[in-house]
């Protein structure tokens, strides 16, 4: 008896796995910007906002004036944040994108 697997899922994980940019170390690293890591979808999906940008001026900053995203550690913002979705601060928002942007880069969603 002969069995057969289709492994193309596996295949195309490891290829896209393979296609991640890296640092001098082999750790990945994406330089991505603020739009892409978040997207309309998710800020609707985890803020119920439309946007960064609106979710941003909500929370009283100047989209246009924010330099680093240092500007979003304050205790002001991180009430909003808070506030507004189910995450304590900033940065617990920012990884969530980023897992879950680097989650469609594996794979391919």
């Amino acid at each position: 008896m002969e069995i057969s697997v289709d492994t193309s899922g596996i295949d195309r994980i490891l290829k896209n796995l393979d296609d991640l940019p890296e640092d001098e170390d082999g750790n990945v690293s994406l330089d991505v910007p603020a739009g892409e890591l978040f997207p309309d979808a998710f800020m609707q999906k985890h803020t119920g906002f439309a946007s960064l940008e609106a979710f941003v001026i909500a929370g009283g900053l100047d989209p246009e004036s924010v330099n680093g995203w240092e500007d979003f550690d304050t205790k002001e913002f991180t009430d909003f944040v808070s506030k507004h979705t189910r995450f304590a601060n900033f940065q617990e928002l920012f990884a969530e994108a980023g897992k879950e942007h680097l989650a469609a880069k594996i794979f391919g969603e």
